[in-house]
């Protein structure tokens, strides 16, 4: 099926209903003038906010975001959101026996249960407003950052905002506050005065419920989630780039031609003493730019798509494909009519033409009117990106076709060698912009996807640990608060600070070793049976990236625990045991 787009503003007194009923009429009008044997027509209306979050249409105009995209940034955001509150009701859990007595007292002067529960509710509420005031400044501060990740994201993303989003945001923020405020709200009202005001280290919120625990271990996991995520996701992107593509890219520079003379073109480029050699062809590969056509054996019984780029005879020497056997395109007339090709390997299997020896002299039938003889077999390469498998593919001797430059360059300043050809290209073509870029950068923008991952899961991480360190430090607080007279009475038995530290940091790793084995078998499967399903070329998922965040999150939290623990040891004993 053919599709194709036309783009159109409708007058403001028009309606996309009224459009759609004229289209549809059209739509008729025309099937019924086709024959049966001919598909039948249909006019649709689209609108451009579903262009951009939805699939990318063949021929569309501008950029595409998918909506698998949307729904992934989104699950992340709650993520966040959710170690956030996670965090905020554990440390409100912590903060609860420092404020026991002030519940206490409240009690006792007549405060009801309902009371308690709704002051510190409301007090958890208007830290979640303030919090949304901070984060809407923080927006200003890190939305260029964003935005500049990737010019794809520029052009898709504007991230402007209009008031009804704040009260969205504002409304937002309250759910949240009660959300996470609940817990410690319910249990702070849920004390009693005598026993608050009489003993407060001896009063245990959570003797039965290990609420707490199971807080900690979702933040441990969802940090973990995060690191190990970046560190893959960067691996991976570091891979592609330094992956043996099948020939050289090094210092080659691109330079669409926009529609000039090849030749024309060429013929101003070969002024420039920097650049050593010029070649032409219609596709940059391995950067996911290809197109394809049908092609048959010479017998007619094999028949295959087969990848295709039309280049000059200067291409293969250039790039410096290697051949395995036959000979390179040696330069003609224009006005020649084609006679070969080259192929690579997998086009030998896929038709059975034996071995590359065996295989020059064989022809290919492109299309009714057009037979190739095989001239050469180049190596295998990487054609299309890695997340795809090599197929059949052959160059093309018809320079005329080209819409790229290749230009080498040999230059000790390579910046200033680009600056003087992009000079030359203006003095030459004042109507189009010079648009030319280096190999490598277009084959690392081709993995931005990667890049963005590494820096937008890098982010998140970032922010999980450091709200995982604060939910750590209210961990370390309760901990020393509520065994601090078991710390005294072992100090004065001989314990160490060392020892105590050891024996007090022993239920963090516990917790640790439990999020580690939830995070870790499951990163592991998300990445390697979903994420990277579809990679047929990969960096293998180590060691080191999955032990990446349990190290991280384990210095942090020794470090955290270790100094609430520290100055609890510190303190004099025999003062702790007096106000006891």
């Amino acid at each position: 099926m053919w599709s194709n787009y036309a783009y159109f503003k409708l007058d403001v007194n028009t309606s996309i209903e009224q459009v759609q009923t004229r289209l549809t009429a059209i739509s008729s009008e025309e099937n019924s003038r086709q024959s049966a044997d001919y598909a039948s027509i249909y006019l649709g209306t689209q609108a451009l906010t579903n262009i951009m979050s939805g699939p990318d249409l063949s021929n569309q105009i501008g950029e595409s975001i998918s909506s698998e995209v949307l729904w992934i940034l989104g699950i992340l955001a709650l993520v966040v959101i959710l170690s956030a509150a996670f965090n905020y009701t554990n440390l409100s859990i912590a903060r609860s026996l420092r404020r026991a007595k002030e519940v206490g007292v409240r009690k006792v002067v007549g405060a009801t249960r309902k009371q308690v529960f709704s002051q510190f509710t409301i007090e958890a509420c208007i830290i979640s407003v303030f919090s949304v005031i901070i984060a809407y400044f923080l927006f200003f501060l890190l939305k260029p950052l964003f935005l500049n990740l990737n010019p794809e994201i520029q052009r898709s993303l504007k991230l402007d905002h209009e008031p009804i989003m704040l009260l969205y945001f504002f409304a937002f923020a309250i759910v949240v506050g009660i959300s996470s405020g609940f817990i410690p709200s319910l249990f702070l009202s849920k004390l009693k005065a005598i026993q608050v005001l009489k003993d407060v280290s001896s009063t245990r919120l959570f003797s039965k419920v290990n609420l707490r625990k199971v807080l900690i271990v979702v933040q441990f996991t969802l940090s973990l989630a995060f690191i190990i995520s970046a560190s893959i996701a960067f691996r991976q992107f570091k891979y592609a780039l330094n992956y043996d593509l099948g020939f050289d890219t090094e210092n080659v520079l691109n330079v669409n031609l926009a529609g000039n003379d090849p030749e024309l073109t060429k013929a101003i480029f070969e002024q420039i003493p920097e650049i050593t050699d010029i070649s032409m062809s219609s596709h940059l590969l391995s950067t996911g730019s290809r197109y394809s056509n049908q092609a048959k054996s010479e017998d007619g019984l094999d028949s295959a798509s087969i990848y295709l780029s039309q280049v000059d005879h200067k291409y293969i020497p250039l790039m410096k494909h290697q051949l395995l056997a036959g000979t390179n395109f040696v330069q003609k007339d224009k006005v020649e009519k084609e006679e070969t090709v080259i192929v690579n390997e997998t086009t030998l299997k896929k038709f059975n033409l034996g071995s590359p020896e065996e295989a020059i002299g064989k022809t290919l039938k492109f299309g009714p009117e057009t037979s190739l003889i095989i001239q050469g077999v180049v190596k295998n390469f990487n054609y299309a990106t890695l997340d795809s498998e090599i197929k059949c593919f052959a160059f093309r001797h018809l320079p005329q076709r080209a819409q790229l430059l290749n230009l080498k360059i040999q230059s000790d300043n390579v910046l200033a060698t680009r600056k003087k050809i992009e000079d030359a290209w203006l003095a030459f073509d004042e109507v189009h912009e010079f648009r030319g870029s280096f190999y490598d950068e277009r084959i690392e923008a081709a993995y931005a996807e990667f890049s963005i991952m590494f820096t937008v899961v890098g982010f998140l991480a970032f922010i999980t640990i450091t709200i995982s360190a604060l939910g750590l430090l209210g961990m370390g607080v309760y901990t020393a608060e509520t065994r601090l007279k078991e710390i005294s009475i072992r100090k004065v038995l001989g314990a160490s600070e060392s020892s105590l530290i050891k024996l007090l940091s022993k239920g963090f790793m516990w917790l640790l070793l439990i999020a580690s084995m939830i995070t870790i078998p499951a990163t592991y499967f998300l990445f390697d049976a979903v994420i990277l399903s579809d990679q047929v070329n990969r960096a293998g998922i180590g060691v080191l990236e999955l032990s990446l965040g349990v190290i991280v999150i384990f210095v942090i939290g020794f470090t955290t625990i270790g100094s609430q623990t520290w100055k609890a040891a510190k303190s004099n004993p025999a003062q702790t045991l007096r106000s006891e």
